[in-house]
C-alpha cells in the first residue's frame, strides 16, 4: 500500500502558501478540531494522540498548553520535506515527528503495546482508494482504546451530489488563482491531483465512510464541521457519553 507521495516536491515546498489559496477555511477548520481535542483532553492521561499525515504541523501547533500536558503528541508523515517544516513550526514543542508510510506506522503500533487515546488525520486518507481505506481504518480502530477517538478531517464528498459539484467547482476556481498568486507552475499540479481524489475509486462520500466506520466497530460517527470539499469526522470506539 505505500505510494508515492506528491508532496516530497515542489507542491510540498509551497504547500502552506498554496493550501492557504485553495483551502481558506482551514484556519477555521483547524481550531475547531483542537477546540474540540481539547474539550476531550480532560478524560485522558499520560495518553498519546497521533496525527496521520501531520503534514508541516498545522494541527499540533495548535493545540494548547494543556493538551500538551496531558497527552504525548506525535505526528507521523511519509514526506521529508513536510517533516522538516514540521520540525520548524513545532521548534522548542514536545513532539515526537516520525517520517513513515501511514500503514506502515499503524501496523508496527499494533505490534507493541501503546496506549493511544486520539488518532487525527489530516487530508491524508482521499489519497487512498476505497479499497485501501477499507483495510486502514480496521487498522485506526485496533490501535485506539475502547475509549478511544478518531478524527477525520479531509476532502469529505457531500452525500448530495448536486452540492458537491459546487463544491467542488469552487475549489477548481481556488486552484486557477494560483497563476495570480505568484505560483503558476503549481496550478496544473493542484488540477491534477484534485481530479484524481474525485476519482470513483477515491472519492470520500460522507455517507458511505459513516456507514464503513459503523462496520468496522465504531459506535458513533457524526461530521462535527463541514465548508465545501472540506470536513472534519468524529468515530468513537464507545458511545456518547462521558468516558
Amino acid at each position: 500500500m505505500k505510494r508515492e507521495n506528491e508532496f516530497a516536491g515542489e507542491m510540498g515546498e509551497k504547500y502552506q502558501e498554496a493550501s492557504r489559496i485553495i483551502n481558506p477555511t482551514r484556519e477555521k477548520a483547524k481550531k475547531v478540531l483542537s477546540r474540540k481535542i481539547e474539550s476531550e483532553a480532560t478524560c485522558f492521561s499520560n495518553g498519546a494522540l497521533i496525527d496521520l499525515g501531520c503534514g508541516a504541523g498545522n494541527l499540533l501547533s495548535c493545540l494548547g498548553a494543556f493538551v500538551y500536558s496531558r497527552l504525548n503528541l506525535v505526528g507521523v508523515d511519509s514526506s521529508q520535506v513536510m517533516i522538516n517544516q514540521a520540525k520548524q513550526l513545532l521548534a522548542g514543542e514536545n513532539v515526537r515527528l516520525v517520517r513513515s508510510d501511514l500503514v506502515e506506522y499503524l501496523q508496527a503500533m499494533s505490534l507493541v503495546d501503546k496506549h493511544v487515546e486520539i488518532i487525527t488525520t489530516n487530508f491524508v486518507l482521499h489519497n487512498f482508494t476505497q479499497e485501501e481505506r477499507a483495510k486502514i481504518f480496521p487498522l485506526i480502530y485496533e490501535a485506539l482504546p475502547k475509549n478511544g477517538i478518531f478524527y477525520m478531517d479531509d476532502k469529505i464528498t457531500r452525500t448530495d451530489p448536486r452540492q458537491h459539484a459546487r463544491d467542488y467547482a469552487r475549489t477548481l476556481k481556488r486552484i486557477e488563482s494560483l497563476a495570480q498568486h505568484g505560483m503558476p507552475e503549481l496550478v496544473e499540479q493542484w488540477r491534477a491531483h484534485y481530479i484524481a481524489d474525485d476519482s470513483p475509486e477515491r472519492r470520500v462520500i460522507e455517507g458511505d465512510l459513516t456507514r464503513q466506520l459503523k462496520q468496522v466497530g465504531f459506535n458513533q460517527v457524526s461530521v462535527i464541521y463541514r465548508n465545501g470539499v472540506e470536513a472534519i469526522l468524529e468515530a468513537r470506539k464507545w458511545n456518547s457519553q462521558k468516558h
